[in-house]
């Protein structure tokens, strides 16, 4: 799996952004990137995009980010509509790309006391908090030159890919989600001549009922 390295000792550069929209039959131009980076978040996909020669397919809540020196391209039309939110920014750093297992690096990265201001980030991911993502993409997106400073989306591009970073390497384990759920599967089972609720089951696992519920459903469908 690859990750891009991104050192926050200085502020990202915003470059330019905005929200695309296209009808069926479109795949993206051929494109090149001159030192800058592309961070593609899919809002209606799927989107067909190849870099180098790798291949990705984008669909609703998942990321891309394209790395500079990259030619890119859509390797086949769209079946349907379209919709993605692209920002191209710069680092004021000498950045890598690591090649890494997933498990390593998330590994890596929670037993880290490393005090080096850098964080990492997949090329290719599922977004876990779209929603807050997205309010600082419409943030970056509304801010116009005449009326602020530009240092401000420069500092909001710093801030959306920390959340990024967050998100992706707090996200839920899913083993441990499923054996946590088996466990419970098994507690309900040996209980079955009581009357049990949503609730007392929440509490004897101590988490709230709405996402006992959400996570019940995510690991038995």
């Amino acid at each position: 799996m690859l990750f891009s390295t991104f050192t926050m000792e200085k502020t990202l550069l915003y470059y330019k952004g905005g929200e695309f929209l296209a009808h069926r039959g479109w795949h993206h131009r051929r494109m090149y990137h001159k030192g800058d980076y592309e961070l593609i978040l899919c809002i209606k996909g799927p989107i067909y995009l190849q870099i180098g020669d790798m291949r990705y397919t984008l669909n609703a809540r998942e990321v891309l980010i394209v790395p500079p020196f990259t030619t890119f391209y859509g390797y086949q039309d769209s079946p349907g509509d379209v919709a993605f939110y692209w920002l191209h920014f710069f680092s004021q750093h000498k950045e890598d790309t690591v090649t890494a297992n997933e498990d390593d690096m998330t590994a890596t990265i929670k037993s880290s006391s490393s005090k080096k201001r850098q964080i990492f980030l997949p090329r290719y991911f599922k977004l876990a908090d779209y929603e807050e993502a997205t309010i600082l993409i419409h943030q970056i997106l509304s801010i116009h030159n005449e009326l602020s400073f530009i240092e401000e989306r420069d500092y909001l591009v710093s801030a959306l890919l920390i959340q990024l970073y967050k998100s992706y390497f707090n996200r839920p384990d899913a083993n441990e989600d499923s054996s946590r759920i088996s466990s419970l599967k098994e507690w309900i089972r040996a209980n079955m001549s009581s009357t049990l609720t949503v609730a007392e089951i929440a509490e004897r696992s101590h988490l709230n009922p709405d996402y006992l519920t959400r996570l019940f459903k995510h690991c038995t469908v």
